[in-house]
């Protein structure tokens, strides 16, 4: 793995990078300025719409989220637990016209639930099988592509949301610009990623196929995320870890140590798996 490999840090377009290791074959490489991990050879676009395709069918990595359309389809409702309520849903409030769009919308649960609380929301998605699957059911607007593809109106959103989708980005910083450019002066950028920092304990010895390259390319901390907001015309109002650890894949098989990480992590000696971030859109250029 020579430099000749490493490519300009796609989250700030710093050129000082080193190499980190690699992972499941894949190489890394580490930022020197924002410390961003990344995948320094990921996909090119037709092999991300591939990944994203398959991943959808009955029995692929994210059948929980063809669950969730069953879900609605029966109640016109969907469950999205303690941290994209308290993080979003129940600390922002829509003005009357508000709209809101999600990328990474998949099959719509968080759609629902945000047009439940008064958003008038819209969503975005590589997955053209999970569009297909769920726009009939949740009548939500949702487009097939990526923001670089889509059409869509600058200076049009109040809110831009993405759960665990940062992660999946070949250039998560050009994501950001293109987000900026969507929201209104002011707007709030609201996402998840998984936590990568050096305070998450780790149960099992290796990932799931959903947590590694070549489906996930950006690793996150506290500090290259928030550095990633702060470089791309965002102003970071929190960029937090979850407190709790029952999400912990091996969680089951470490109960004693799992308990006891879990007090330190109420005390933030130790860290969730996800990290869960707000942020403001900056007025006029950066």
């Amino acid at each position: 793995m020579d430099s000749l490999k490493m490519r300009d840090c796609p989250g700030c377009g710093c050129a000082k990078v080193v190499m980190e290791g690699s992972l499941m074959g894949w190489p890394l490489q580490r930022c020197t300025s924002c410390r961003l991990v990344t995948v320094s050879n990921p996909p090119d676009e037709a092999q991300l719409q591939d990944i994203y395709n398959k991943v959808y069918v009955r029995g692929g990595l994210y059948q929980s989220h063809l669950k969730e359309l069953e879900e609605i389809r029966a109640l016109g409702t969907s469950r999205q637990g303690f941290y994209r309520n308290q993080v979003f849903l129940k600390r922002f409030r829509p003005a009357k016209g508000d709209r809101l769009l999600e990328v990474g919308c998949g099959v719509g649960a968080f759609l629902v639930a945000a047009r439940n609380e008064g958003w008038l929301a819209e969503g975005v998605d590589l997955s053209e099988e999970a569009l297909q699957a769920s726009a009939s059911v949740h009548g939500v607007p949702v487009h097939h592509g990526t923001l670089d593809t889509v059409n869509l109106t600058h200076g049009t959103y109040a809110a831009l949301v993405c759960w665990e989708v940062m992660e999946h980005l070949v250039q998560p910083g050009r994501f950001l610009a293109r987000a900026r450019t969507l929201l209104l002066p002011g707007g709030l950028f609201i996402c998840s990623v998984p936590n990568e920092g050096s305070k998450v304990p780790r149960y099992v010895e290796k990932l799931g196929a959903a947590s590694v390259p070549p489906i996930h390319l950006n690793f996150f901390d506290c500090q290259s995320l928030t550095r990633l907001f702060e470089l791309n015309g965002f102003i970071p109002v929190s960029v937090a870890p979850q407190k709790s650890l029952w999400s912990m894949a091996g969680r089951s098989d470490h109960m004693v140590r799992w308990f006891f990480d879990q007090c330190l992590a109420l005390v933030g000696m130790t860290e969730g798996p996800k990290l869960f971030a707000v942020a403001r859109s900056k007025s006029g250029d950066v």
